[in-house]
């Protein structure tokens, strides 16, 4: 019998306070995916964060979606009091923002 193959069409929110989320590895995997950043743009108009590593380090991602699309946004700060610098990746389809953030959290995408 086949398995039956499931299509994400949807992320689902985070669950937990609204500035704490799971802790990234501070050093990346050494064979990381090296991932191509940009600068911050306003892909959409009603952009919605659903998910978020914790607010207690210095760089800090979250899994933005809107418009049908998906991507990862990151904030790294100089120290705690310092205006972030925002990057952004490619918007992309919800799938693959999953992959890209699991990735991500286990420390093999950065």
């Amino acid at each position: 019998m086949a398995a039956a193959v499931m299509h994400q069409t949807m992320l689902s929110a985070t669950e937990g306070y609204a500035d704490h989320g799971p802790h990234v590895p501070a050093h990346a995997h050494p064979r990381a995916e090296r991932l191509r950043w940009q600068p911050y743009t306003a892909h959409v108009d009603r952009a919605r964060e659903l998910r978020w590593t914790c607010a207690c380090r210095l760089v800090m991602y979250f899994l933005v979606v809107g418009g049908g699309r998906a991507w990862v946004r990151c904030e790294r700060r100089r120290h705690v009091l310092a205006q972030p610098e925002v990057t952004e990746t490619e918007p992309m389809l919800y799938p693959d923002a999953g992959r890209l953030w699991e990735r991500i959290l286990l420390g093999r995408a950065r």
